[in-house]
């Protein structure tokens, strides 16, 4: 909120300068002095008229304080301005109804794009992928990533748990009813896949996670490909990134040995029920993120979370297995031995737990 107010304070300042501006256009007096040079007064610059850009981000701005009175200032002031709204305003309102799942509010704006002609893109598909993900419909969610995923390789069915529903009708459903329509002409890019395993470790869906990870190591369009140089031979991923890995740890060290559930109002069939399933958060499963964890190369620096997430983990599920426990340690302080000064006291007490009790006990 206080950068909202900051950026106001600019703009009655512009809007300001603009009311006397007529005054200031007429010629300057000269000045007579007994010296034989004339001083002009040096002209004031032109006053900056607010336009599309300005009244933009004073929204952007108001949406990111995820306060409803800011919205409404900023709104009102973008009607009274008389400017029309461009297809970045559009995304920021977007923005603001997805995050508090006001689906009419959604809708509304889609609509309002489709009829200005506006695409609504992958950015704003990603907007819609997110407010969906994290307000409990994952199953929107993920019927907008299987027609974006159908657009660049072969819809093989309900692989994500989606229903008998040919890629036809999950086209039709999301146009009719929520008012979404996916371009076909694009194709799920890095950050909608990392958005959904996000989305998906945090709420427990392990199995969806790995599948649209294994999706982001296959994706034809990835690195410029073409889906038909996928026949070619050449090499097609994304490669793995920290923020994948942080979500997957995340969801370890939420969801091991805990229950959860999902529900899905989508098509005929419930797809999600059942699917989230506890005991896939094992320790077998674990050890398999972990390895490709170390995988990465040594410039993709973890954060302090990721190491106490992946330590948090392998003590709820390795229990008071402490060979195992010490030798996560050490993998993890021998690879990023040069960050040690950078962790947090919390992972410090750590270690000393897991090196106080005798080995192999």
């Amino acid at each position: 909120m206080a950068d909202y107010r900051i950026a106001l304070d600019i703009f009655h300042e512009m809007t300001a300068q603009l009311r006397p501006a007529e005054k200031s256009l007429s010629p300057a007096p000269l000045h007579s002095s007994s010296s034989s040079t004339t001083t002009r007064p040096r002209p004031r610059p032109p006053p900056a008229e607010p336009d599309i850009v300005t009244y933009t981000t004073l929204l952007d701005l108001a949406r990111r304080s995820q306060l409803p009175s800011a919205i409404r200032h900023a709104l009102n002031l973008l009607r009274s301005s008389g400017l029309s709204a461009n297809r970045t305003t559009y995304l920021s309102m977007l923005a603001f109804y997805a995050r508090t799942n006001r689906r009419t509010g959604l809708r509304s704006i889609m609509r309002t794009m489709d009829e200005q002609g506006m695409e609504l893109g992958l950015d704003g598909l990603n907007i819609c992928i997110w407010g969906f993900a994290s307000n409990g419909r994952i199953d929107l969610a993920l019927a907008i990533y299987r027609v974006l995923r159908s657009n660049v390789a072969p819809d093989t069915g309900p692989h994500l748990g989606g229903g008998d529903d040919d890629i036809a009708t999950v086209v039709r459903y999301l146009r009719e009813t929520e008012g979404i329509t996916v371009p076909a002409s694009v194709g799920p890019d890095k950050i909608i896949y990392t958005c959904l395993i996000q989305c998906l470790a945090y709420q427990g869906h392990m199995t969806q996670a790995l599948t649209i990870f294994l999706d982001m190591l296959s994706n034809p369009e990835a690195q410029g490909q073409t889906p038909a140089s996928k026949h070619a031979g050449v090499p097609l991923c994304y490669p793995p990134s920290m923020g994948v890995f942080r979500a997957v740890f995340l969801g370890f060290r939420l969801h091991a040995r805990k229950p959860c559930s999902v529900t899905s109002n989508l098509g005929t069939n419930p797809p999600l029920e059942g699917l989230c399933n506890p005991s896939l958060w094992n320790l077998e499963n674990l050890k398999l993120a972990f390895k490709a964890f170390m995988d990465l190369p040594k410039d993709k620096v973890p954060g302090e979370r990721v190491l106490y997430w992946i330590m948090v983990s392998f003590v709820k599920l390795g229990g008071n297995d402490q060979h195992l426990l010490r030798k996560v340690w050490e993998q993890l302080e021998g690879k990023y031995s040069q960050y040690n000064r950078r962790w947090s006291q919390r992972l410090l007490r750590m270690k000393r737990v897991i090196y106080s009790s005798p080995k192999g006990q």
